[in-house]
């Protein structure tokens, strides 16, 4: 899986899209998995799944409480 990270407006709001880099390689197009908007106020800096895939590690630009773990709900939504 590749975990695209982005800004939604720049410098604030996270979005992170999750893609199947081997469908998107088979298919010569991006397969999106899910895609997360999220409204906090900070950048997004970084992002990581854990080994277990419904959680994820997320480091912002905050000088303070800039780690957030989030849960990842796979169902459509």
């Amino acid at each position: 899986m590749l975990v695209l990270i982005q800004n939604q407006i720049e410098g604030r709001k996270w979005r992170l899209t999750f893609v199947d880099l081997n469908k998107s390689i088979v298919s010569g197009h991006e397969e999106v998995i899910k895609v997360i908007d999220t409204d906090k106020t900070d950048e997004l800096e970084g992002f990581t799944l854990t080994d277990d895939q419904n959680k994820g590690i997320a480091v912002s630009s905050s000088r303070k409480n800039n780690i957030s773990l989030m849960d990842i709900n796979w169902s459509k939504s």
